[in-house]
C-alpha cells in the first residue's frame, strides 16, 4: 500500500492549524460558561424548571452539576487533542496512538454534545443522569467508592448506594434511564458534521479497530519494506480534521446555548 510522507513544513502547519482551534475554542467555551444562567434562552429555561429546584442525589443542584460536568468532559476532549497534536510533531511518527487519541476526543466530545443537543429540561436531565447511572456499572460490581465533586478529597461514598439514589431521583421526576454506549454517542455527532451514516460508521469503526490493535486495522500502517508499523501522513489528516472539525461543532454548541458575546464570538471566528 503506498503511504504518504508529508513534508515536515506541511505537517508542521496542519499541526498548529488544529492547536489555533483547540486553544480558540477553549477561550470561548470559557468565556461561555463563565457567564450566567439568565444570559440565554436555553440556560434560562434549563434552571426555570422545577427539576432543577430538586437537590441531585449527590446533593448538587441539577443545572450547575451539568455545568461543571460539562466543562470538565471539554477539557478531556482538548487533552486528547492536545496529543494528537504532540503526536504530529513527534519524530518518532507513531501510527496506532493517532487513532486512540483521536477516538477519545471523539467520544469525549459527543458525551457534551449528547448533554447540549437537549432542547427540553427533562431530556437534559435525563440524559446527564444516564451517562452517570451507566458510567458506573464497572464500578459498582467492583465495590468501588465516590468522593463528591468538589467538596470531598476522599472517596468514601459507595457506588452501588449512589446509583441507587440516582435512580430513585429520576424515578421521582418520572425520568428515564436510556443507555446509549460511548460508540452512540460518537457517531451520533458526527453525522451532524458527516451526514452519510455509512461513512460516518467506516470511520469511527476503522479508528476504533486501529486502536484496539486489530490487524485488519494496523494494516493499514503496514511498511512493507521493513514489516513494521508507519505513520501514513494521510490518514493524520483525516485524524487532525475530524478533530479540527468536532472542536468547531462543539464550540459553537456551547456559544449557542449558554451565550457568547460579540467579542468571543468575532475572536473564534477569525
Amino acid at each position: 500500500m503506498c503511504m504518504l510522507t508529508m513534508l515536515d513544513k506541511d505537517r508542521r502547519a496542519l499541526s498548529a492549524g488544529l492547536l489555533r482551534v483547540l486553544k480558540a475554542s477553549e477561550v470561548l467555551t470559557t468565556a461561555c460558561q463563565a457567564r450566567s444562567d439568565t444570559e440565554s434562552e436555553w440556560a434560562t429555561a434549563m434552571t426555570a424548571n422545577t427539576i432543577n429546584s430538586s437537590a441531585l442525589w449527590d446533593g448538587n443542584v441539577p443545572f450547575r452539576a451539568v455545568r461543571a460536568s460539562i466543562a470538565r468532559t471539554l477539557e478531556a476532549a482538548r487533552e486528547h487533542g492536545m496529543a494528537l497534536f504532540v503526536l504530529a510533531r513527534s519524530e518518532r511518527a507513531l501510527s496506532v496512538p493517532l487513532a486512540t487519541v483521536t477516538r477519545g476526543a471523539i467520544e469525549a466530545y459527543g458525551r457534551v454534545f449528547e448533554v447540549l443537543s437537549a432542547e427540553a429540561p427533562e431530556t437534559l436531565f435525563a440524559r446527564y443522569a444516564a451517562l452517570d447511572f451507566f458510567d458506573m456499572h464497572y464500578p459498582a460490581r467492583h465495590g468501588q467508592t465516590l468522593r463528591r465533586l468538589s467538596s470531598e478529597v476522599d472517596a468514601v461514598h459507595p457506588v452501588d448506594g449512589y446509583r441507587q439514589r440516582l435512580k430513585s431521583w429520576t424515578a421521582s421526576h418520572d425520568l428515564k434511564l436510556v443507555k446509549r454506549e460511548p460508540a452512540i454517542l460518537a457517531t451520533d455527532m458526527l453525522r451532524a458534521i458527516y451526514p452519510d451514516s455509512f461513512e460516518v460508521a467506516v470511520i469511527y469503526s476503522g479508528m476504533s479497530a486501529v486502536a484496539h490493535a486489530q490487524p485488519w486495522a494496523t494494516a493499514n500502517f503496514l511498511d512493507f519494506s521493513t514489516s513494521g508499523l508507519r505513520r501514513d501522513d494521510k490518514i493524520l489528516m483525516e485524524y487532525c480534521m475530524y478533530v479540527i472539525e468536532i472542536t468547531r461543532l462543539v464550540a459553537d454548541l456551547i456559544a449557542e446555548r449558554f451565550g457568547a458575546s460579540i467579542a468571543d464570538l468575532e475572536r473564534w471566528r477569525q
